[in-house]
């Protein structure tokens, strides 16, 4: 069933040292949606979210490679 198998991929992103989250992106310039399960280390920030917490990030010409990042209750 899905919830042994979500439970799967839980524990084996923990054996990695590893958590999954679910994310969603949108790239404006090439009109791309993406949203889904993803896993990322736990030094990530957004590993680190609990609960309703959300974290959006803006990656734009001024800002380059060091985005703009808002993170609070969602």
């Amino acid at each position: 069933n899905f919830d042994n198998e979500m439970e799967e991929v839980k524990v084996d992103a923990q054996k990695q040292g590893k958590v999954i989250r679910f994310v969603g992106s949108i790239d404006v310039a090439k009109k791309e949606l993406k949203v889904g399960l993803e896993t990322f280390d736990k030094s990530h920030p957004i590993a680190g979210l609990k609960g309703s917490d959300n974290i959006v990030s803006f990656y734009t010409e001024r800002y380059g490679s060091n985005p703009l990042v808002i993170r609070g209750a969602g």
